[in-house]
C-alpha cells in the first residue's frame, strides 16, 4: 500500500467525523453539474460534510450553496479541508474551489453562531 493511500485510510479526522458521527445519516448528492458532483452529510453537531468530486478530465471550478447544505443563505461558515487538516477560512455562501481531473474534496461546513 503506498504512503498516500494509507495516510488517506488512515485519516482520524476524517473518519472521526464523517464515518462515526453518532448522527448516523448517509450521504447525499445535491448536486450534478456534468462531471462534477457535491455530496452533502448532516453531522450530529449540525455542521455538514461536504464532498467535491471532479469526475471530468479536466479541472473543474465547483460551487456548492449553503442552501444546499440547508443553512441560510446569510450564514457565515467555517470551512475545513479535513484532507488537509486546515481551516480554509469563514466563508459566505456561495463557496467555489478548483479541483483536479478526478479529484476529490472532504470539507467540514460549520455555521458561525
Amino acid at each position: 500500500m503506498s504512503t498516500e493511500t494509507q495516510t488517506i485510510l488512515l485519516n482520524s479526522e476524517a473518519i472521526q467525523i464523517v464515518s462515526q458521527d453518532p448522527l448516523g445519516k448517509q450521504g447525499r448528492r445535491m448536486s450534478q453539474v456534468g462531471t462534477s458532483e457535491v455530496w452533502v452529510k448532516p453531522l450530529v453537531d449540525g455542521s455538514r460534510a461536504v464532498v467535491v468530486l471532479n469526475r471530468g478530465p479536466a479541472t473543474a471550478n465547483i460551487e456548492f450553496t449553503w442552501d444546499m447544505l440547508g443553512f441560510a443563505p446569510t450564514t457565515k461558515a467555517v470551512v475545513r479541508c479535513l484532507w488537509c487538516h486546515k481551516d480554509f477560512g469563514v466563508f459566505s455562501s456561495p463557496f467555489a474551489i478548483d479541483t483536479d481531473s478526478h479529484a476529490v474534496w472532504l470539507f467540514k461546513v460549520t455555521p458561525q453562531a
